[in-house]
């Protein structure tokens, strides 16, 4: 006769392959890692877009004042279109006129500064046109 504890065993179940509460935290310390890297360079990223986007503004904004000073439509103290005071913060348009040359054409050089978001002055966006000399009838200078 056997003994009766002989018969009793004590099997574990089978382990099912899962992940421990360690292995839960890296992964979710590694995410969390990833994820603020990522906003970081999300931010610059759209910081960057943002002073491009200026930028394209600002040369367009100077083309159309140099645009209005050919055609001798505006007065030099109002180049700037009105919503340029909207994107553009503090926005400064400065002019400086060339001395003719052979042909009569005047270089006009058109600088315009701004500050970004966050109060520091930007790099001025400049352009330069060459325009015909004003007739005596027409009155005016550039």
């Amino acid at each position: 006769m056997k003994h009766p504890t002989a018969q009793l065993s004590f099997r574990l179940p089978p382990r099912r392959p899962a992940f421990t509460l360690v292995e839960l935290a890296i992964a979710i310390t590694l995410l969390g890692a990833v994820f603020a890297v990522l906003g970081q360079f999300l931010v610059r990223w759209e910081a960057a877009r943002r002073a491009a986007d200026d930028r394209i503004f600002a040369l367009q904004t100077l083309e159309c004042a140099l645009e209005r000073l050919s055609a001798r439509r505006e007065v030099q103290d109002d180049l700037l279109p009105a919503g340029a005071g909207e994107r553009l913060r503090t926005p400064q348009l400065s002019m400086e006129y060339g001395t003719p040359d052979d042909a009569g054409l005047t270089a006009v050089t058109a600088r315009l500064t701004w500050q970004n978001a966050e109060g520091q002055q930007v790099t001025p966006v400049v352009l330069t046109a060459w325009l015909p000399p004003v007739n005596a009838a027409e009155g005016g200078s550039p």
